[in-house]
């Protein structure tokens, strides 16, 4: 069983401020595991989860642009305004 993976920077950035702006814009987003179906393309799923190809493929360590029909890839779900509250007063307690 595969959990959900916190939130990490959108991209990898060359200096600070650029990680903390790429941070921010994914608040409230963590993995999470996405099984590939039948129809599903690379660029299918990188769309449907917002994700760039080359993000799709560092998260998962694909070297190929391409995925199998029942394999398990990770991306980004965004999580509800409640969740991002209670995760943020457990980080702080």
């Amino acid at each position: 069983c595969l959990e959900s993976v916190q939130a990490a920077p959108a991209a990898a950035a060359a200096d600070g401020d650029d990680e903390e702006e790429a941070n921010e814009e994914r608040r409230g987003w963590f993995l999470v595991p996405y099984l590939v179906g039948p129809h599903d393309s690379f660029n299918a799923v990188c769309m449907r989860h917002r994700m760039a190809p080359e993000e799709l493929s560092r998260v998962n360590s694909l070297r190929h642009r391409s995925l199998r029909p029942g394999s398990t890839v990770l991306v980004w779900a965004e999580r509800s305004e409640t969740e991002v509250r209670e995760a943020e007063r457990a980080t702080t307690l």
